[in-house]
């Protein structure tokens, strides 16, 4: 049933404490949804202290996953923590705790009752098994423990440099960080974008080595519209430039470059730019610079036109496209959006495709007048391609195909069935014929 958010306070605990566990969970997992959309609400602390009293397995597990209460959740996660006897039901009821959406992010790591306090979320960030550092690292709830980590506050300060990779390339994935980047914009610095800051500090201070190359490349690529560096951000991109080139590493994510040129590609393309003051910005590089790394800055953040951007792709192929796709003002562009997918067209490649898809969904996300559907007929055949919602005709077709193949198949099992029952009575009565003479 879908949560009633109307229905009195007392009737609800009435009905869900004579429910069966199975139901109870549902419809925590419904108030959890409800309560989340409706941000402002208040968690009913009196319905999760009175279900927690009904201490049942399924029960537990729904409140540590979608309570409200910080002080429910705490005490679930404690006990699960200290053990009860119960391992596996012990380590499920702490990963969903830490997996929780529900209990507010201000009380994480404030001065109030939190749910694990400094010590616990060190030894989660020092030693914490897989799980759960996904769970926890993973939870979009919890931007200030990400804005703490990716900027090495504690509890997250002094971390093992390789465990601090470990721990920044899990954090990649969370939502946060690319919802945090929906609504800078270029005239934004980054003072006031704490997890794009502290990004930014990582690419400034983290060990110049692949691995960590690769780390970064995966925060990045999360990045929809960067703020602005208030300093000179060449320093940044040259202490990059000299990482050794590693011909194990392959080629890039997006495009037929080296994993190195193109993480510096996109290095330069989202911060080559510097914050003067509101309304005013430094934008690096230029078309004819001698140096690659630097026009990419320029195609990321520079005012080009049609024109240009013809040439500037004839000079760097997909290095252009790449760091292009970085540039917000060329996107929102009808005609230069056109002259980009013209380009793409040159040279097909369905992952700059992908990750056009994915820009496009960015910049909706965070300004819906924009449309993200493409505005060529040769990118939109393109795009069914790596859309995985949005099949093309012709697999449609094939799905079709396969479906009726599967079909006949069963109707012919059905048959030979069938045929093998008419053998063997038409042998019966023949058997039955003789022995009747």
């Amino acid at each position: 049933m879908t949560w009633d958010a109307t229905e009195d306070t007392a009737i609800t605990i009435a009905r869900l404490m004579a429910s069966p566990a199975e139901q109870v969970y549902q419809e925590l997992r419904e108030y959890a949804d409800y309560q989340i959309k409706h941000l402002g609400l208040s968690a009913d602390g009196n319905l999760e202290k009175t279900l927690l009293d009904r201490a049942e397995p399924l029960i537990n597990l729904g409140l540590g996953q979608f309570a409200g209460s910080t002080s429910v959740v705490r005490l679930l996660y404690t006990r699960a923590r200290e053990g009860t006897g119960n391992p596996v039901l012990d380590r499920a009821v702490r990963l969903a705790c830490l997996s929780n959406r529900h209990w507010p992010e201000q009380e994480f790591l404030g001065e109030r009752p939190t749910v694990l306090d400094n010590a616990e979320t060190r030894r989660l960030a020092e030693s914490g098994d897989d799980a759960e550092v996904r769970a926890i690292l993973n939870n979009p709830a919890q931007k200030l423990l990400l804005q703490n980590l990716f900027n090495q506050k504690p509890p997250f300060e002094n971390i093992p440099t390789d465990r601090l990779a470990n721990l920044i390339s899990v954090a990649s994935w969370n939502s946060a960080v690319e919802a945090e980047s929906k609504d800078s914009g270029t005239f934004a610095s980054l003072r006031g974008f704490p997890i794009q800051n502290g990004i930014y500090t990582l690419l400034a201070k983290a060990p110049v080595e692949t691995h960590w190359m690769q780390v970064l490349a995966g925060v990045l690529w999360r990045i929809n519209d960067p703020a602005c560096p208030e300093g000179d951000p060449r320093p940044v991109i040259e202490r990059w430039k000299s990482l050794a080139i590693d011909e194990k590493a392959g080629r890039g994510r997006w495009t037929s470059m080296s994993r190195r040129e193109e993480f510096l590609c996109l290095v330069a393309a989202l911060y080559g730019t510097s914050w003067i003051k509101l309304g005013e910005f430094a934008v690096l590089g230029s078309l004819g610079d001698q140096d690659p790394i630097m026009r990419y800055a320029f195609y990321g953040h520079g005012a080009l036109t049609v024109g240009q951007m013809v040439a500037a792709y004839q000079k760097d192929g997909e290095g252009f496209i790449l760091a292009a796709l970085c540039n917000n003002s060329l996107l929102r562009g009808k005609e230069k959006r056109a002259t980009l997918e013209r380009l793409m067209a040159v040279k097909t490649n369905l992952e700059l495709a992908r990750y056009y898809y994915y820009r496009c969904k960015a910049i909706h996300a965070g300004h819906k007048e924009f449309d993200p559907r493409p505005v060529s007929e040769w990118c939109t055949k393109l795009l069914e391609q790596v859309i995985e919602d949005k099949p093309s005709e012709e697999r449609k077709q094939l799905k079709t195909l396969e479906d009726r193949v599967s079909l006949l198949q069963h109707k012919m099992q059905i048959l030979q069935r069938y045929a093998g029952w008419v053998i063997v009575i038409l042998a019966f009565i023949a058997v039955m014929a003789l022995v009747r003479r």
